[in-house]
């Protein structure tokens, strides 16, 4: 029977942009490893739909995603777990995590979000110039980028005037060039120039790198790894207003003159051989006819009684001359270092066996010849800043007037000289004194009338006048039509005559021998009550009732003030009914 054959692997290819997912899983355990191409397009997953975790997930042996100048977008994170990936390049939005592979493959793979896991440990540079992992936030400690070859670039955005913001995690294979100006792999620091770098330095014992900033500001860079003291760290532009930094190790010795330098290394795996030591004089492959033999050794053996711990040892002391900065291990460039094995073979420069490593070099000064010819001048520094100007010293003491000389006697008058140009004009004199003034000018004609000025604003009411006087009583109305006279009564039989009386007052009203027809009572309309009235004295003649001001003929009277006579200024008000 035969074996069954393995899952086969397969791809997803996304072909549009994807509209906003819930959340993205690729877990094929058991059908084949898995891969989401997103090639250039979105893949969103950023939906608030009902159980929404807007997550991308990559679990599964073998499953990952591509991405080719696309862009993931996952709110709630993207996990990429063990034993899978992510790999190529364009940009991720999201926090990650997860110990998979993030790899920057092929162009610029760009992490926006800050990474606040603790355990991505996968994110990689693949060896190839073109290939760029860019963080643009900050990165917790306990993860880790790795340079998978000795070329590449970690770009670090995350500046704050000049200084990079939390960036703790680890760099691991950070190469060690052998130029000062050509890095090989390199990390980017976009947010500050050269210029603004005062001192870069590396710590071969911590292996950390410490950039100090013109403002006085620092930061470091945790390496992962091995480095000589020898490495030093070089600064370039990167020309965008970034910096290049990277690893070299060089010798730098500032003159073209023979300069006596120590050189030190391990040939691996090569105890008592010989290592033959070379400068390179011009540009190009090496061969005896551009360089020249400077130093020689024979590495340690490896047992006997000076056996070392590391046999294959060797160091010499060399004079180099004509360069300003030397180059250890061969690139073809005039000023290489490079070693010859004893079968005239350059011996390249690594770990593995036969290669030479740990190469590092020191200037001796003390052990530098006499001194040369003084070079030539070099150019002029701009002129420093002004200095201040000092403080005025004291006046010296007045000396003594020296005594008055002889009146010499009178010369002859000489010739009158020329006219002198006119001096210059005076100064203004003073304002004379104001003169009478004059007399008074006819008048003027009139100008004509200006125009109406605006309305002023409504003066505030005036207070109230006093109350008026009254007015005179009215005219007394016509006195109505006089009734009709009633029928004359029959004629009384007349009675006897009685005895005469004594003689009685008369009284106030005499009798009517025969019935009168009434008097119209002035003010009283016909059909309403009579008015009380004041009855005549004998002998007088009976006068008409005033009429109350205000009341109507008709209603009954009503109570009226009247001043009673008392002390000025004080009223009595007594109320009498009409």
């Amino acid at each position: 029977m035969a074996a069954a054959l393995p899952p086969a692997p397969y791809t997803v290819t996304l072909d549009v942009d994807s509209q906003a997912l819930d959340s993205v899983t690729i877990n094929s355990a058991g059908i084949g490893p898995a891969t989401l191409a997103v090639g250039a397009h979105t893949l969103g997953v950023t939906g608030n739909g009902l159980g929404a975790v807007d997550t991308v997930v990559v679990t599964g042996a073998g499953n990952g995603i591509t991405i080719a100048g696309g862009a993931i977008s996952a709110s709630g994170g993207i996990f990429v777990g063990s034993n899978t990936s992510l790999v190529g390049f364009g940009t991720l939005a999201g926090p990650i995590s997860g110990s998979g592979t993030f790899e920057a493959l092929g162009g610029n793979l760009d992490i926006k979000s800050n990474i606040t896991s603790t355990t991505v440990t996968g994110m990689q540079i693949q060896d190839g110039g073109a290939a760029i992992l860019q963080i643009d936030g900050t990165v917790a400690a306990g993860n880790r980028v790795t340079f998978l070859g000795d070329a590449g670039t970690l770009e670090l955005t995350n500046f704050s005037s000049g200084t990079l913001q939390g960036f703790s995690g680890t760099i691991a294979g950070l190469n060690v060039g052998s130029s000062p100006t050509v890095p090989t792999n390199e990390i980017d620091l976009a947010g500050i120039a050269p210029t603004g770098i005062a001192l870069a330095e590396l710590d071969a014992v911590s292996d950390t790198i410490t950039v100090t900033t013109t403002a006085n500001q620092s930061f470091t860079l945790q390496l992962s790894g091995s480095y000589d003291a020898g490495a030093r760290v070089d600064l370039i532009s990167d020309g965008n207003g970034g910096t290049e930094l990277f690893l070299d190790n060089s010798t730098i010795t500032g003159t073209t003159a023979p300069t006596v330098v120590l050189i030190t290394g391990n040939f691996v795996s090569r105890p008592g051989a010989n290592v033959y030591i070379y400068e390179q004089l011009a540009s190009g492959v090496p061969d005896p006819d551009n360089s020249i033999l400077v130093g020689y050794s024979l590495t340690t053996q490896i047992a006997g009684i000076f056996a070392r711990h590391e046999p294959e040892n060797f160091a010499d002391t060399v004079v180099l001359q004509g360069f300003t900065a030397y180059a250890l291990g061969e690139t073809g460039m005039a000023g290489d270092i490079f070693f010859v094995d004893s079968n005239g073979n350059i011996i390249s420069v690594g770990t593995a066996d036969g290669d030479v490593t740990n190469l590092v070099s020191t200037v001796v000064s003390a052990s530098q010849g006499p001194t040369g010819a003084t070079g030539a001048s070099g150019a002029t520094g701009a002129a420093g800043a002004t200095g201040a100007t000092g403080a005025t010293g004291a006046a010296g003491a007045t000396g003594s007037t020296g005594p008055t000389g002889q009146t010499g006697t009178t010369g002859a008058t000489g010739a009158s000289g020329a006219t002198g140009a006119a001096g210059a004009t005076g100064a203004t004199g003073q304002t004379g004194a104001m003169g009478a003034t004059g007399a008074r000018g006819q008048t003027g004609a009139t100008g004509a009338t200006g125009a109406t000025g605006a309305t002023g604003h409504t003066g505030a009411t005036g207070a109230s006048g006093q109350t008026g006087a009254t007015g005179a009583t009215g005219a007394t109305g016509h006195t109505g039509t006089t009734g009709a006279t009633g029928a004359t009564g029959a004629k009384g039989l007349t009675g006897s005559t009685g005895a005469t009386g004594a003689r009685q007052p008369e009284p106030l009203v005499r009798s009517v021998p025969r019935e009168q027809p009434a008097r119209r009572v002035r003010g009283v309309r016909p059909g309403q009550p009579a008015r009380r009235v004041q009855q005549a004295k004998p002998g007088t003649r009976e006068q008409p009732v005033p009429r109350e001001r205000g009341v109507r003929p008709g209603q009954p009277a009503r109570r009226v003030r009247r001043e009673q006579p008392g002390t000025p200024g004080q009223r009595e008000r007594r109320e009498q009914r009409v």
